[in-house]
């Protein structure tokens, strides 16, 4: 028996120096690779400066990339959950092949409807010379950024496949490749394309990233399109659990948009300060988004078949205990470092000192809801290994509607300080929320087995 116990601790230190190895691998790649992707926009300014032309791409480039990252994150990661369910009957490479197919056809149809939505506009009569001239930049640039949409789903299928196999250098690498493959094809062609190296280059990288990915796949026998006419039964599941999500990335989506047109009508300067102050919360988000939850989703899935329920229930508040005390430290670090940190970054900027002053009071009001941000982050890597998607739609829902109705209430009494709380407060309703109805389906439903089958 104490043998026993031993070994068993033994596996799990294991089972944990593995985790800590893989979210740190990950976390770092992923951190090189937004870098250099963060970049972009910077040479871009850099060689093509502010046209209407710039104006025309970046708006179709980034009603493409909204449109193609909602559907991307869903599907990578309502994937990994399926796919570790799958393998112990041996269908998983065809599964690979049957959501590949299944997703493109989708995207096909999609794509030819805002296809014809945008050639409409040749049938319509416009008064405006200058409207139509950017009409029709707008459709000549977004019709030849449709490929872009085809290439982010499906690599973010690929990822969510190998992710499930914890393959998490290939996937953070691939994200290094892009952006180095982008940046690269602009400046070779930037002279003799113009913003069409640009179009050029975003299809490119992310072609780059779909062919280190799929080889990969390939390597490990992890996709196939054999026999493509025959589905599994649970692919219905499987896209209605996605489209779910989608609908929840945005809902989350729509709460940032919600607050610049609050601050729009509180005067001049208030929209960029909000945007400063948001921006420097998000990043330590985003860097444990892209590492800590995607491994922590990873792992969980592989644990939930192989474990007793109540060790991978201790599991779920064990984490979360540590993402409390993570985000109190993180917490505490923002408001002693912030406003020093501001004022270091913007005295050379073209920022008053009474903006940089609202900027750290608007960044201190976002980091007051920082533990229950990661928090409910946690609780929804969960929800989604228990395939209850549903559910953080409801609450991704919620959180608009009280947003919104805070925000009427505390910019009376802040400002544009009162939008930042008011993102604060509904995060703290939105992780108690969470954090219930996970108890609930903890207490009510049984762990999912394996359901999907030809």
């Amino acid at each position: 028996m104490l043998f026993t116990k031993k070994k068993d601790e033994r596996h799990l230190s294991r089972k944990r120096s593995l985790f800590i190895r893989d979210t740190v691998l990950l976390t770092t790649l992923n951190f090189i690779g937004k870098t250099l992707g963060f970049s972009i926009p910077l040479f871009l300014a850099l060689w093509f400066g502010g046209t209407a032309q710039t104006d025309s791409f970046y708006f179709s480039y980034s009603l493409v990339l909204f449109l193609a990252n909602i559907l991307a994150q869903s599907l990578a990661t309502v994937i990994v959950p399926y796919w570790v369910k799958l393998r112990a009957k041996n269908l998983t490479s065809r599964f690979t092949g049957n959501v590949f197919l299944v997703t493109t056809c989708l995207l096909t149809g999609l794509t030819l409807i805002i296809g014809l939505s945008w050639q409409l506009q040749d049938s319509v009569n416009l008064a405006s010379i200058d409207f139509f001239d950017l009409i029709k930049r707008l459709t000549s640039f977004t019709l030849e950024l449709l490929p872009l949409l085809f290439l982010v789903v499906w690599s973010a299928i690929f990822e969510g496949v190998l992710q499930a196999e914890k393959h998490f250098f290939i996937t953070g690498l691939s994200q290094i490749v892009r952006s180095l493959f982008t940046l690269i094809i602009i400046w070779l062609f930037k002279n003799q394309l113009g913003l069409g190296s640009v179009v050029l280059a975003v299809s490119l990288g992310e072609l780059a990233r779909l062919i280190l990915l799929w080889l990969r796949l390939y390597q490990e026998k992890l996709f196939s399109l054999q026999r493509p006419w025959r589905l599994d039964k649970g692919l219905a599941d499987f896209f209605f659990k996605a489209g779910l999500q989608a609908l929840a990335f945005l809902a989350v989506g729509l709460n940032p948009l919600i607050d610049k047109a609050m601050a729009a009508g509180l005067g001049e300067g208030n929209i960029s300060a909000l945007y400063y102050g948001e921006k420097l919360f998000s990043v330590p988000i985003a860097l444990l988004t892209s590492g800590v939850m995607v491994t922590l989703l990873s792992y969980w899935s592989n644990s939930i078949v192989r474990v007793k329920r109540t060790d991978f229930i201790e599991r779920i508040r064990q984490t979360a205990c540590k993402a409390r005390l993570f985000s109190l430290g993180i917490m505490a670090i923002a408001f002693l470092l912030v406003e020093p940190v501001l004022s270091f970054i913007f005295q050379s900027a073209a920022l008053t000192k009474e903006l940089i002053t609202k900027v750290s009071v608007i960044t201190l009001m976002y980091f007051t809801g920082f533990l229950p941000a990661l928090l409910t982050q946690v609780y929804a890597q969960a929800l989604i290994v228990f395939r209850r998607t549903g559910l953080i739609l409801l609450v991704a829902s919620s959180k608009v509607i009280l947003n919104i109705v805070f925000n009427l209430l505390l910019v009376q009494i802040w400002g544009v300080a009162g939008i930042a709380l008011a993102t604060s407060v509904v995060s703290w309703l939105g992780c108690l929320m969470v954090g219930l109805i996970l108890e609930w389906v903890i207490r009510k439903q049984p762990l999912p087995a394996v359901e999907l089958a030809l």
